[in-house]
């Protein structure tokens, strides 16, 4: 077995190699999903959702311009700007005239008319 943990016969790493190839490659993912979220409090971002009737992508503003900004959302081949507006829990946004809204908290969200019990588009998970 060579330094650097390949074994000259069979190509191989040594258990102590892989481990700490792994700890690598694990330590870079941590350090790639803080870098993301410490991003997002100053930079816009899009999030994408598959929803109960398919797909959207949300352009967000900067976390720290949440409260002011709005959002950009694209479904059906249509954009929408909408407004914040105030939720009891998550966050939440309204078209200029009132029609839609888009309401999130966490990774799940929901567009509906307001005021009409169904939902335009349900169960829409972050992917």
């Amino acid at each position: 077995m060579s330094s650097t943990g390949l074994s000259s016969r069979t190509g191989q790493l040594s258990v102590r190699a892989r481990a700490l190839l792994l700890a690598l490659v694990a330590g870079s993912g941590f350090a790639h999903a803080a870098h993301a979220a410490d991003s997002r409090e100053t930079d816009a971002f899009v999030v994408s959702y598959r929803c109960d009737r398919g797909a959207v992508a949300v352009a967000y503003p900067a976390y720290r311009d949440a409260a002011t900004h709005p959002i950009r959302f694209a479904w059906q081949g249509r954009n929408y700007t909408m407004y914040p507006a105030r939720s009891g829990s998550g966050a939440r946004y309204l078209t200029r005239n009132g029609q839609l809204e888009w309401w999130t908290k966490g990774s799940d969200a929901f567009l509906a008319v307001p005021g009409v019990p169904d939902r335009v588009l349900d169960k829409c998970e972050a992917f």
